[in-house]
């Protein structure tokens, strides 16, 4: 999977969690969302993982990590290739 491909699916998780079909910019920081929670971040994990049929490792389950749509994709690329 490219990069492009992964950062299409994360973004796409993100509308589905915010309940949207506006534009995301990938570098938007979810804390400056206020619609973004502790539960919203829940959920995205749990879409990420269920649209790649794949299991974040918990190492990756940190605020710089889950600062915006890219950080994600940055960070999960790599082993998700492997």
């Amino acid at each position: 999977m490219s990069y492009e491909e992964l950062l299409e699916t994360v973004l796409n998780s993100v509308k589905e969690v915010l309940n949207t079909k506006d534009f995301i910019d990938s570098n938007v920081q979810f804390i400056d969302i206020p619609t973004f929670d502790s539960m919203s971040l829940f959920m995205l994990v749990s879409s990420i993982e269920a649209q790649l049929e794949f299991t974040i490792p918990p190492d990756l389950l940190t605020p710089d990590v889950f600062k915006s749509p890219a950080s994600i994709v940055e960070a999960v690329l790599p082993i998700y290739k492997n």
